[in-house]
């Protein structure tokens, strides 16, 4: 058997809302190939808009699957389905989000605009024919879903890590690794004989921005140094390097006395690893996003008009709730991601 994390990001380019990091946790075949899976694991999962009667279980880049104003139904399925062997579904946003990112939720929720006041309750997607076919679908190719995991990083946050880090992409190459390193303590540390019979460790990263060179931020992250709650016999100081191209950057170590290969690649939520990953990062941003909107409406009024957070239409919002900051005496590094 081999173990595969998949890692995705969302809102990493606006200067508005938080930057949600995503990550999917498998169990796998150690002969089962990533690339070409997606189109195996057709017809019953598809990167396609969904709805209550779509006949597929949504799986894929999350901005094929979520179209803004048609609703969060098709993100809310998929991460149902993933999320089904965890346990009972969540019913809100802060049960989403203290489920999947526990280390952030409480931090998160102290900024004014995240506050649980501002909840949304969840219905998810109830068992279905088609869901049971997409299991059997998995079944039949040995993969399991064994967890979700995240990091969400407010914009306070966001801003005092880049200051540290010297630039955004290196931050966000650092909160990546350190998901990855999160995943490995809780799966290995949990005595669970499924991931005792695991030799092979696999990682499928996007790649972030235009960075081509990892193997010293995974040096850094994933060292004993940063692994002290890790019994490390054979931790993996150093990285080798595999290829480092246009399209893909590879790396290969070993954790634990397994063999593990990490890779960031362009596209790389055509995989269903970091695909996954997206569908969970997309879905706590956006329903992170909600909270701010109304968190601002009701400071500035209903004729406030709701931000998705990039670019342009942040300036717009920025300018429209200036007042209102100005009133509640909000410094601007606390909302507005200044790189």
């Amino acid at each position: 058997m081999k173990l595969i994390i998949g890692i995705d990001e969302a809102g990493y380019g606006p200067n508005l809302g938080p930057l949600v990091i995503g990550a999917s946790v498998w169990v796998a075949p150690s002969d089962q190939w990533i690339d070409g899976c997606m189109e195996l694991l057709a017809p019953e999962f598809r990167a396609e808009p969904w709805r209550p009667c779509s006949d597929f279980v949504p799986l894929g880049d999350s901005k094929k699957i979520y179209k803004p104003g048609f609703g969060l139904d098709g993100l809310m399925a998929g991460v149902d389905f993933l999320r089904a062997p965890c346990g009972a579904p969540p019913t809100s946003t802060s049960m989403l989000l203290h489920s999947v990112a526990p280390d952030d939720a409480c931090r998160v929720e102290k900024q004014p605009w995240y506050s649980p006041r501002f909840d949304d309750a969840l219905t998810m997607v109830a068992s279905s024919a088609t869901e049971v076919r997409a299991k059997r679908k998995l079944e039949s190719l040995g993969l399991e879903c064994i967890g979700l995991k995240a990091r969400v990083i407010d914009e306070e946050e966001f801003n005092r890590s880049v200051e540290l880090a010297g630039n955004k992409s290196t931050a966000l190459s650092e909160w990546s690794i350190g998901l990855i390193a999160d995943c490995l303590r809780q799966y290995f540390n949990a005595n669970d004989q499924t991931i005792a019979s695991v030799q092979r460790i696999e990682v499928y990263c996007d790649r972030h921005g235009g960075r081509k060179r990892y193997a010293p931020v995974l040096s850094h992250v994933l060292g004993c140094s940063s692994n002290s709650e890790v019994a490390c016999t054979d931790p993996p100081v150093w990285f080798d390097v595999l290829e480092e191209n246009s399209q893909c950057s590879r790396y290969q170590s070993r954790w634990l006395g397994r063999e593990m290969t990490i890779q960031f690649r362009v596209q790389g939520d055509s995989l269903f690893p970091s695909a996954a990953s997206s569908l969970v990062a997309k879905l706590l941003r956006e329903l992170l996003m909600a909270r701010l909107n109304r968190y601002w409406r009701e400071a500035v009024g209903e004729t406030l008009r709701p931000t998705a957070g990039y670019a342009v239409d942040a300036a717009r919002f920025a300018e429209d709730i200036r007042a209102a900051q100005s009133r509640l005496g909000i410094p601007t590094s606390r909302w507005w991601r200044e790189r």
